[in-house]
């Protein structure tokens, strides 16, 4: 079995062992000899479309802009959570735990699996080929645990919003069982991993090596289990009812706003009744009896905008399921086919065990770059917040830099002046200096307080401005509407 994260578990195909078994003798299973004069290289003996050319350019372009834009993604999302208190809610931990994870898995999967798909062997040392196998496979594991922690506490918090939700203690200590779970069901990768040679191949291999095919199988097809269809079972059920939930709640809001139009277009027909079906007593639109009701168009743009708001909801929750599911389900399919009938995987005399194990790998890990998409992006306090912390982070360096070069400046004029230390600035220049500093920091994220004459302020003094336009840029509340 493969990691469904695949570390590289680079064995050569069971067929080719075969193979090898008959040609060169019956101990290619035992480890290689030393002194060995002669070896032939695994992808030297069957053809292999993953090591062409246009494949390597093309999973390596592939593969670089999922590590890239998953790593900044969440990477984004781990910064503004932990520089903004009001992000830090009950709902935003499981989000910031799917975020650490998908990190992880940027920077420990996304290197080493591809490297070892393309040159069929190992190359990282025996530790790694024990330690990295698990640590990928807890990693992957906290990210779909994460995403299903995510809809039951969305789903509750819909359909039961006046019940007590889970205190923020409560859903850290989910989120370290969570890692301490997917930890435990991943030490398996540690202990029946290991790096072995096999006579008549160069190079060494980072496999399983497990008691019976029967424990191993078993082991397998656990991990779909827990990783895949569990998640997706949950996560199926919890959107289903809350989009069904949803939907009810914008149809009675259109009913409301269709039943007010109505009692308002009779109540003014009888005040147009009582005054005069003419309209004669009507002096203007402001008179008491004559007031017009609310404008039809009013009631349709309210209208629109339930609509609007529930589209957008069936579109979140819609592809956060569609997403998971056809990410998931080729590389799933892989590893269930290599476990049973791995010939189903050659063709014509060509093995596409591993072009197909890229393709499907490549494809699961763009849920690195979705997920902070999904649960993150698309949240309008999430990208407000973002966008005052990296502004405030800006100024803050900039800010810096101003305050090192006014010092340096500052000693330079007052070795020209003369004046005991003292700076040779004009009230002009203060004037100038002030308006250029007023300028150059929007007013909300201006400390409150800085030294006349652009005086360099004391270390305690910047460090606490510092805070401050932190704080000020997170003042943004989220509501709950954005959790969902």
């Amino acid at each position: 079995m493969e990691m469904f994260s695949n570390v590289g578990a680079t064995q050569p195909a069971p067929s080719l062992i075969a193979a090898f078994q008959h040609t060169i003798g019956p101990n290619v299973d035992q480890p290689q000899r030393q002194g060995r004069q002669q070896c032939l290289h695994y992808v030297d003996q069957q053809p292999d479309p993953s090591n062409s050319q246009w494949a390597i350019a093309v999973f390596g372009a592939l593969y670089s802009n999922i590590f890239v834009l998953g790593l900044l993604g969440n990477l984004a999302i781990v910064l503004v959570t932990v520089q903004c208190r009001q992000l830090r809610s009950v709902q935003n931990i499981f989000i910031l735990n799917l975020a650490i994870s998908d990190v992880i898995v940027c920077l420990l999967s996304l290197p080493f699996t591809p490297v070892s798909y393309i040159y069929k062997e190992w190359l990282f040392g025996s530790a790694i080929c024990h330690l990295l196998p698990m640590v990928q496979a807890a990693s992957v594991f906290v990210s779909t645990f994460s995403l299903s922690a995510i809809a039951i506490d969305r789903y509750w918090l819909v359909l039961y919003p006046h019940s007590n939700s889970i205190s923020h203690a409560r859903a850290t200590a989910v989120a370290a069982v969570l890692w301490l779970f997917s930890v435990l069901i991943s030490v398996p990768y540690s202990i029946h991993m290991t790096l072995v040679e096999y006579d008549g191949y160069c190079g060494k291999f980072c496999t399983e090596q497990w008691p019976s095919m029967q424990i191993r199988r078993g082991y397998s097809l656990s991990v779909v289990v827990l990783q895949f269809l569990i998640p997706f079972v949950t996560m199926s059920f919890c959107y289903a009812s809350i989009f069904a939930l949803l939907r009810r709640r914008a149809n009675t809001k259109i009913q409301q706003l269709n039943e007010r139009q109505k009692m308002l277009i009779n109540s003014s027909k009888m005040q147009f009744s009582e005054g005069g079906s003419n309209g004669e007593n009507c002096q203007s639109v402001d008179d008491g009896l004559c007031r017009v009701p609310s404008r039809p168009d009013n009631r349709a743009h309210r209208v629109n905008a339930v609509n609007k708001q529930q589209r957008r909801t069936t579109l979140i929750l819609v592809t956060i399921v569609l997403f998971f599911f056809f990410a998931w389900l080729p590389h799933n399919i892989r590893e269930m086919v290599i476990e049973y009938d791995e010939q189903l995987l050659h063709r014509n005399g060509i093995n596409y065990t591993y072009f197909l194990s890229m393709v499907t790998h490549s494809l699961a890990m763009t849920t690195n770059v979705a997920n902070p998409i999904l649960y993150a992006w698309l949240n309008p306090t999430f990208k407000e917040l973002f966008l005052r912390t990296a502004n405030a982070l800006v100024l803050r360096r900039n800010k810096m830099r101003r305050n090192a070069s006014s010092a340096g400046g500052g000693s330079v004029r007052s070795e020209r002046a003369g004046g005991g230390g003292q700076k040779a600035t004009t009230p002009a220049g203060m004037a100038q200096q002030n308006s250029n500093n007023n300028r150059q920091t929007p007013p909300q994220l201006r400390p409150e307080r800085e030294e006349e004459g652009g005086n360099v302020s004391s270390s305690n003094g910047t460090a606490a401005s510092q805070q401050t336009m932190i704080i000020e840029a997170c003042e943004l509340r989220p509501t709950k509407k954005d959790y969902i």
